[in-house]
């Protein structure tokens, strides 16, 4: 009996973990539509090279734009992410890692899963929102 309503907890806790990112992903396209729009991110699919201090200050402008609904939240949840942290969260949700160093100009992702590691330390600390950062870092 136990373990069948232990079983059943978690079907629910998973059901109810697949409905809010069917609620959170069209926000998410929301605040990617109109960043998409943005000349910085029109350089973003295709780069090669690190972005230089005005691009990643431009780049920083722009999320903090378009992603201000997100990052108040974030910054709620978890107050001790820093602003390249809370970078890294807006551009985890569609960029690869790799991408990611490039536009804060590290030329490894070594230093970008430092930041992540951190981020997952902060988010459990802060409080356990552990399903947010899986929700940032599904790749």
């Amino acid at each position: 009996m136990v373990n069948s309503l232990s079983d059943c907890y978690l079907q629910l806790i998973q059901y109810n973990k697949e409905r809010l990112i069917e609620l959170l992903n069209p926000i998410v396209d929301i605040h990617y539509l109109h960043f998409q729009q943005t000349d910085i991110h029109s350089q973003i699919p295709h780069l090669t090279r690190t972005f230089n201090y005005v691009e990643q200050d431009t780049l920083e402008k722009e999320i903090y734009v378009h992603f201000a609904i997100f990052i108040r939240n974030l910054s709620q949840l978890c107050p001790s992410i820093t602003r390249t942290e809370t970078v890294i969260c807006c551009l985890a949700f569609r960029f690869p890692m790799k991408i990611i160093g490039l536009c804060l100009g590290y030329t490894s992702t070594d230093t970008v899963r430092q930041h992540k590691f951190r981020i997952r330390n902060k988010m459990m600390v802060d409080s356990d929102n552990s399903f947010l950062f899986d929700f940032i870092f599904r790749k």
